[in-house]
């Protein structure tokens, strides 16, 4: 039997105190941040969670074609702030959050600075800041004067939404040039990728073109385009990791593949159409 006398503290000492504490909250932190990352994400509530790509690669006699699947897929924390992953045929592209106003901002896959990627509430007149365009264009095009300068609302349709700005490759020459983009409210870039504008600045005749073909919500279709009406949502889709297939349009009974010029044009309803939808008069 043990006899305490004078001094008997059985107590940890401080120092027993602070590493067990410690080693508690190091404990839950990682617990957290494993929870946060690994969970399948809540997606947006201002944007569809899967798109349906299609890309157009512009050879000397025809246009190769294919789709890829993009889509939200699990949270992250970058620069103590909750992302959702955005992935191409499950590689990692980027991650996007957003804020009360629609605002949508990006953080490319190569860096941690972020980017405003759509302002869905943004009205005429609103000036852009810290702009995304493309990785291509951001990496070496200098952009200014990013302005909404219209906003199309028809009934059944989803609104689009026209930025004009200006951009520069020198701009100590001061020879700023205009350009245009458009957004599909909840949808993306009008044609583009999700992460992409559709206008391509910077592009040369080697890099892709790009548009949605169809749009889900917890796997619901919420947006199809023209091109998609004529060819299916899964028109050469390429939904794994195998080495991409480039493959040339066929005709079908309601669309017609017209090359001229080493272009490819759609001719549909006696109307004709690049293959990024764009009128031909």
């Amino acid at each position: 039997m043990h006899n305490c006398k004078n001094n008997c503290n059985f107590a940890p000492s401080n120092n027993l105190n602070y590493a067990v504490m410690k080693k508690f909250i190091y404990t839950l932190l990682i617990l957290v941040m494993s929870q946060i990352t690994g969970m399948a994400s809540d997606n947006l509530t201002y944007l569809c969670d899967e798109w349906n790509v299609a890309e157009a690669i512009e050879y000397p006699t025809d246009h190769m074609y294919q789709t890829f699947k993009w889509r939200l897929t699990t949270d992250t924390v970058i620069n103590a702030q909750k992302y959702v992953k955005i992935e191409k045929n499950h590689r990692y592209e980027g991650a996007l959050r957003e804020d009360d106003d629609a605002n949508i901002y990006f953080v490319p896959s190569d860096s941690t600075k972020e980017f405003l990627l759509y302002a869905f509430h943004a009205q005429v007149g609103d000036t852009l800041t810290n702009l995304w365009v493309s990785r291509k264009s951001n990496s070496y095009l200098h952009i200014r004067n990013a302005i909404i300068s219209d906003i199309d609302i028809r009934p059944a349709n989803p609104k689009v939404i026209t930025i004009e700005l200006e951009f520069s490759m020198e701009p100590e020459l001061d020879n700023w040039m205009p350009w245009h983009i458009y957004w599909t409210e909840g949808i993306g870039h009008r044609e583009g990728s999700p992460i992409d504008n559709d206008a391509c600045l910077g592009c040369t005749h080697l890099d892709p073109e790009l548009m949605i073909l169809c749009a889900y919500t917890n796997g619901e279709q919420v947006f199809m385009n023209w091109f998609a009406e004529a060819y299916g949502c899964d028109y050469y889709l390429q939904d794994n990791n195998q080495e991409d297939i480039h493959m040339a349009i066929p005709d079908t009974p309601s669309a017609t593949k017209l090359l001229h010029n080493g272009q490819i044009l759609i001719i549909r309803n006696d109307k004709t159409y690049t293959i990024t939808g764009q009128r031909v008069e």
